[in-house]
């Protein structure tokens, strides 16, 4: 069940010892929930945290389209290509 799925990778990502791959499965089951914007939330204190991971940009990039934030999406994905 997705709300299952939520609120264990929720309570993993408080312990675990890899946070953006978490932070990173969160963010998708997020948006699969409908929550989008908490998604963004996630992804993007992720993305402070290991700015070089391209899988959370993408994540994240998502997450605005669904969000309805194309704009946003597309420099999302312009910011991962700078770094």
């Amino acid at each position: 069940d997705l709300a299952g799925a939520v609120a264990g990778l929720e309570r993993l990502l408080r312990f675990s010892s890899s946070p953006d791959w978490v932070a990173s499965e969160l963010g998708t089951a997020l948006v699969a929930a409908g929550r989008p914007a908490e998604a963004v939330k996630v992804l993007a204190t992720a993305i402070a945290a290991a700015p070089r991971d391209a899988n959370l940009y993408v994540r994240l990039a998502d997450a605005h389209v669904a969000a309805g934030e194309r704009p946003r999406a597309e420099t999302v994905l312009r910011d991962a290509l700078e770094r």
